[in-house]
């Protein structure tokens, strides 16, 4: 097997719900296939506060009998874990996995107006999308200058 994490940033007060949950989302892919395991959760701080915590639930799969129905499953739960966190107030953005398939969907409803704001750094300041293109869907700032959105 493989290991595949998803996490958040969650404040301390709804870990317990967050925790619940992931496991909840994992436990349901469990249930329909084999091909993934549940490896636990950990989160930590690093502020003087003590508030934020990256929150990650670290999951396994068996890459050799992922098939399309099972890649599917994860996607999906992928997502749920995604929203589960934004629900709670988290940020996917502030952590590592929030630009692939799945998850990166959630990321204009987590940052809000702040997505468009970000459209319009990326069309100034790479106007031919050669950095990173294609992560955390900033392509669009190309289609809407295009106005072929």
């Amino acid at each position: 097997m493989s290991w595949h994490c998803e996490d958040a940033s969650i404040t301390y007060a709804n870990l317990p719900q967050v925790t619940r949950a992931w496991h909840g989302i994992v436990a349901d892919l469990r249930r329909r296939t084999d091909v993934f395991d549940d490896w636990g959760m950990f989160a930590y701080t690093n502020g003087a506060t003590g508030i934020d915590y990256l929150t990650e639930i670290d999951v396994g799969i068996w890459e050799q009998r992922l098939d399309d129905a099972a890649w599917a499953a994860w996607v999906q739960a992928k997502k749920d874990i995604a929203a589960v966190a934004i629900a709670s107030g988290g940020s996917i953005s502030a952590c590592h996995g929030s630009c692939r398939e799945g998850e990166v969907d959630l990321v204009p409803e987590e940052l809000g107006r702040g997505f468009g704001v970000m459209l319009d750094v990326k069309r100034a300041l790479d106007p031919n999308n050669v950095m990173n293109p294609g992560k955390y869907l900033l392509d669009r700032a190309y289609e809407e200058a295009s106005g072929a959105r």
